[in-house]
């Protein structure tokens, strides 16, 4: 990682900072989402370790950390895809996309005939693909915080030198940034509710423009 996060002290701090400021802003209305981001990363951390235990006894892991046979490939493989939050954010972002942007298309085609119906199950979708994000972060922090644990207690050779620091925060910059996205998340939709309310009131040009494009609506045809 180049640039400013691959100082491992800045790392850790930045993600002190997201954390601590995310949980004291989402305790307030929010708290279960913190539970949740903690949850999640504490169901990784246990599962990782005792598949970890469980690799070592068995001779899958070695004692400098390396995979051994077929078995250690596959637990290497599984690890890999734990924590492969690219991954899970684009399909997040792409599940999120397919169920949103056809409704605005067909909300605006359809339009054109008076025919529109709003779009549904907008903020349900995009909770879903931040939920999935968030989730993923907190797993990833999880997994490579047992993956610490064990290089530091079994003193593997590759996890020599910075690898510990490095680890760290990676781990910090996933649970920040975890509980950053979920508090954003919260924020942005109160003052999304406040400004549409603002936006459309009784008259207004928003207003008329979603009458037309509905104009043929049972509700709105009765009142003509």
């Amino acid at each position: 990682m180049n640039g400013i996060l691959s100082n491992p002290f800045v790392g850790i701090i930045l993600g002190g900072l997201f954390a601590l400021s995310s949980i004291r802003y989402l305790r307030k209305q929010h708290a279960t989402a913190v539970h949740t981001v903690f949850y999640a990363f504490s169901l990784a951390l246990v599962a990782t370790s005792i598949i970890g235990a469980w690799g070592v006894s068995e001779d899958i892991i070695g004692p400098n950390g390396s995979f051994n046979g077929d078995a250690g490939k596959r637990l290497n493989s599984l690890l890999t895809m734990m924590v492969d939050i690219r991954l899970d954010c684009m399909i997040a972002i792409g599940t999120a996309g397919i169920l949103i942007v056809p409704q605005i298309f067909g909300y605006v085609l359809s339009g054109l005939f008076g025919c529109a119906t709003r779009p549904q199950f907008v903020d349900q979708s995009i909770k879903f693909a931040l939920w999935l994000i968030v989730k993923s972060l907190a797993v990833a922090g999880g997994v490579i915080a047992a993956i610490l644990i064990f290089a530091v207690r079994i003193a593997w050779s590759a996890w020599s030198g910075s690898m510990p620091l490095q680890a760290i925060s990676i781990v910090s910059q996933c649970l920040g940034f975890a509980l950053a996205l979920v508090a954003a998340y919260y924020y942005c939709r109160e003052e999304l509710r406040s400004e549409l309310e603002n936006m459309l009131p009784e008259g207004s040009h928003l207003w008329r423009l979603d009458r037309f494009l509905r104009r043929c609506s049972p509700t709105i045809a009765g009142e003509s």
